[in-house]
């Protein structure tokens, strides 16, 4: 799991984004954008298990339900 720690923002890293971001207007819509589209969709696979984004839930369909998966 040491490899996953470079995956996660600190806060003084977001604060640093953020300041950016504030500079360019067009981008700071399309990222305040992209958050609510992510914090407001929820997507719900037929076995019932939630995702967050498309990316999750793809990704579960694959590994969980693709015809080719083998069952343990």
């Amino acid at each position: 799991m040491a490899a996953d720690e470079g995956l996660f923002m600190l806060g003084d890293d977001l604060e640093t984004i953020l300041e950016l971001l504030e500079g360019d207007e067009a981008m700071e819509e399309q990222f305040v954008s992209a958050v609510s589209e992510v914090q407001s969709v929820g997507l719900v696979c037929h076995c019932g298990k939630k995702y967050k984004t498309k990316g999750g839930l793809e990704r579960h369909r694959a590994a969980k339900h693709s015809q080719n998966s083998q069952a343990p």
